[in-house]
């Protein structure tokens, strides 16, 4: 059980490294809330989504130590 919590804990910390360079990505919260920008409310969902949707997966392989199925 402890080796399982290490090597979530590596994997957590590779997935968080690339994010310490987006220091300057910011949303834009006025553009994001207005009534007109529906799409904007889309796009930032559906990037949302796309970005954690294999956390399932993931964590269904963790649990298995296998990849396959």
């Amino acid at each position: 059980m402890r080796r399982n919590n290490l090597v979530m804990l590596a994997a957590v910390v590779v997935c968080l490294v690339p994010l310490a360079g987006c220091q300057y990505l910011v949303i834009d919260k006025e553009k994001l809330f207005r009534l007109g920008e529906v799409s904007e409310i889309v796009g930032f969902l559906a990037g949302f989504g796309t970005t954690f949707a294999a956390v399932p997966d993931l964590l269904a392989m963790l649990r298995r130590r296998s990849a396959r199925a």
